[in-house]
């Protein structure tokens, strides 16, 4: 509180030295506040970019069941252009960062309005994706 006393009064008795320096001193705040685009929301920077290989599957009665992520029929790849590569998958499909660690996947010629599939980011190298179900697919990264 004694600070701002203090200032209060050298603004007054100083008004010209106090206005450069409030226009000063607001210049700089103003330019602190404009950070640069954040790059990391852009589809080039995704952590989802790579290589995922399947590594478990949770079936609806609670077993699991593991399976080798590095063999190419478990992977699926998130490119950068927002597609995603798979032998798994016949739809060429769409990849979209909707926030807090989750991705839909659409096709790009839709057959059904509105239907997609979402994983989920649970740690930076495991994604998820549930059915309804109570059905889980788990994924590693195993290529950047």
């Amino acid at each position: 509180m004694f600070a701002l006393k203090l200032i209060y009064h050298y603004l007054l008795n100083h008004t010209m030295k106090a206005k450069f320096i409030l226009s000063v001193l607001c210049i700089v705040i103003m330019s602190a506040s404009c950070s640069k685009d954040n790059d990391s929301d852009t589809p080039e920077n995704d952590i989802i970019i790579g290589t995922w290989g399947i590594f478990e599957y949770l079936e609806e009665d609670g077993s699991t069941n593991a399976v080798d992520p590095r063999l190419s029929e478990n992977q699926i790849t998130f490119l950068s252009d927002g597609t995603l590569n798979s032998d798994r998958l016949d739809d060429d499909l769409n990849w979209e960062n909707v926030g807090n660690g989750t991705y839909e996947l659409t096709a790009e010629e839709e057959t059904t309005e509105g239907e997609f599939i979402v994983f989920e980011l649970l740690i930076n190298d495991v994604l998820k994706t549930e059915y309804g179900n109570g059905e889980a697919t788990f994924f590693e990264k195993v290529r950047e």
